[in-house]
């Protein structure tokens, strides 16, 4: 019985999603792993390097966390807003994303865009 409830219960790993996040025009894979006794990593699979998968984002928990493909736009990152910590410099006021920018955060709490810049994935958060 016990068992049934933790499945029922259980936080489920969010998909995966496939998209061009470093724009070379191949299928990147964006997945939720498990880090150990340490949570959960949000990974990376890029095409281009697939022996190296990236770590963009660590987390403790995966309830309410999603990932998906954000919706083409330019925003104002949450720093731009005032969020985080008194006079701190915004490494991104704005972000301009496109259909294949990987979008990731936990459901009405806060969201982020990884947004690849030729090297790695800078993560910019647009709430928090």
């Amino acid at each position: 019985m016990l068992l049934i409830a933790l499945a029922i219960f259980a936080p489920k790993m969010p998909a995966l999603v496939r998209a061009d996040f470093d724009g070379d025009g191949r299928m990147d894979i964006a997945r939720v792993a498990t880090d150990g006794r340490q949570g959960y990593r949000l990974i990376v699979t890029r095409a281009a390097d697939p022996d190296h998968p990236v770590t963009v984002h660590r987390m403790r928990s995966i309830r309410y966390f999603y990932i998906a493909t954000a919706r083409p736009g330019t925003y104002r990152s949450a720093c731009d807003k005032g969020y985080g910590p008194d006079r701190a410099p915004c490494a991104y006021r704005r972000v301009r994303v496109t259909a294949n920018t990987l979008s990731f955060g936990y459901r009405e709490s806060s969201d982020a865009v990884a947004v690849w810049n030729k090297r790695r994935f800078d993560v910019v958060w647009l709430t928090d």
